[in-house]
């Protein structure tokens, strides 16, 4: 769950930095760490939440 987090942040902040890097030659690099940090929450939340929960373990009872 982890590594499939963390491919779309990395994408993005290459992306980002080297469009920013082309158009404004300067890199905005806490801006761009910030953002993938809330990529990275988010897809973690997105894949942690798209694991069902088993809720035949408690009812063996």
């Amino acid at each position: 769950m982890l590594k499939k987090s963390l491919l779309y942040p990395i994408i993005y902040f290459f992306a980002a930095a080297l469009s920013q890097l082309i158009i404004h030659q300067q890199v905005k690099w806490m801006h761009n760490l910030g953002i993938c940090f809330l990529i990275f929450l988010f897809m973690l939340f997105y894949h942690w939440a798209s694991v069902p929960f088993n809720w035949n373990k408690n009812k063996s009872r």
